[in-house]
């Protein structure tokens, strides 16, 4: 399930590669006031203790509760390296204490269970959050963080967002934990009254297919979403069972994410379809922020493309809409989007098993401009009126998965961190 959907997000990426150029356009960028305007990051090495690098971001962060931190594909090593000591830096020193991934809100929430009971998130973080990131090497020294503060007066809550389950989640697990919150909240849904639910649950490949490969029949699908529903609104109008209010999502994700494999052609994608996912992740960290954790902070982790805001000002329009277009209505400078890109490097698809080259960048591009500044790792506050000044309103980035894209970028990011030459994903030695 998940690799069918890594599959689409990939075409989604690349099937519109963005402008290589706009005609007659030159950079416009003042690169010595671009070179004034920007911080210089000295490391992005996760175990290094001292934080005085990163100073800047508490300016440029006051007033923020939800930071976004951003990647411009899912195989690259540095971005992962660098977040992961953005993380333990907004943890310690500004007091964000939960972490969602763009992972299963429900499994990453059992998987959490585990951590808390005693499990090593290093072995259980992989039955939710996707392994490229649960098992890169790169993110050891955050994972092993999560584990040593998970019990202390200060943990690191790692939770998820997504709509969609995770492959590597044990079925009949999930199933037994599911099983036991239905059988705790009123009669109507009680795992007995609920039996296509229950066929769900036993045996979800069965369900999770795309159009060209379902065979159930329509009297199945229109029971199994009305019992979904059915506990969905049970909930709503009288919660039970609250510390595992994250299984409720369950039944408000699945029925969006099924609609959306049952009607999608991966031959024609349409855009409506698929900006649901952002959509409904959109929805699930409101509920997180609202309901769960309100007088919480929270760290994002995911996907550039997931994480931006007025995507109508690219150039050409894609008609995609991320979630972070959402939560930055809903909460305006209360949320904060850290975009990450980069000069040159390679990238590693966990997907083909393949590494490739970092697409080059225009010579008219913001990432052209910073590697000729001989920045290494270097961050632009997009708020800043210096950084706006020195760019210019519209430009070449390639924040999208490394295509040279045409956008007022100073109006769809908050923050873009660079790193010149970026090293490419690994998997642990004992993956």
């Amino acid at each position: 399930m998940r690799l069918l959907w890594q599959l689409i997000i990939t075409l989604i990426l690349f099937l519109n590669p963005g402008l290589s150029r706009i005609a007659g356009q030159d950079s416009g960028f003042d690169l010595k006031l671009l070179d004034q305007a920007a911080h210089r990051v000295m490391t992005v090495e996760d175990t290094v203790a001292e934080f005085g690098d990163l100073g800047f971001l508490k300016q440029a962060l006051a007033g923020a509760d939800i930071v976004f931190l951003g990647e411009p594909s899912h195989g690259d090593g540095t971005t992962f390296e660098a977040k992961s000591r953005l993380v333990r830096f907004l943890h310690e020193e500004m007091d964000f204490d939960v972490l969602a991934f763009e992972s299963s809100v429900t499994d990453c929430h059992l998987i959490w269970k585990e951590i808390l009971q005693g499990a090593d998130p290093l072995k259980v973080a992989d039955k939710s959050v996707f392994r490229f990131w649960a098992d890169s090497k790169y993110t050891t020294d955050l994972f092993t963080y999560i584990g040593e503060r998970a019990l202390t007066d200060d943990p690191l809550i790692l939770t998820g967002m997504d709509m969609q389950l995770s492959d590597p989640f044990p079925p009949l697990e999930r199933r037994k934990q599911i099983i036991d919150f239905l059988n705790k909240g009123p009669g109507p849904v009680r795992i007995a009254r609920v039996p296509a639910v229950d066929k769900l649950l036993e045996e979800p490949e069965r369900y999770f297919r795309i159009k060209s490969q379902l065979f159930l029949d329509s009297l199945d699908r229109v029971a199994l979403m009305e019992e979904l529903h059915r506990v969905a609104i049970a909930w709503e109008k009288k919660p039970w069972c609250p510390e595992d209010a994250h299984l409720y999502r369950y039944f408000v994700n699945v029925p969006r994410w099924l609609y959306v494999l049952w009607n999608i052609d991966i031959k024609k994608m349409d855009p409506a379809l698929l900006n649901i996912r952002d959509e409904e992740m959109a929805k699930n960290l409101i509920w997180l922020k609202e309901q769960v954790y309100p007088d919480k902070k929270i760290i994002v982790w995911g996907a550039n493309s997931h994480f931006g805001f007025n995507r109508q000002l690219l150039q050409p329009l894609d008609y995609m809409i991320p979630m972070g277009g959402y939560v930055k209505e809903r909460y305006g400078d209360r949320s904060y989007t850290i975009s990450f890109t980069a000069f040159d490097g390679k990238t590693f698809s966990l997907h083909d098993q393949k590494l490739s080259a970092v697409t080059p960048a225009d010579s008219f591009s913001l990432e052209q401009a910073l590697h000729n500044l001989d920045m290494t790792y270097g961050y632009l506050d997009m708020r800043d009126p210096k950084v706006r000044q020195a760019l210019g309103e519209r430009f070449i980035a390639r924040i999208y998965g490394y295509q040279n894209w045409s956008g007022e970028w100073a109006r769809m990011t908050d923050g873009i961190f660079f790193i010149n030459t970026m090293e490419a994903n690994e998997l642990r030695s004992d993956k």
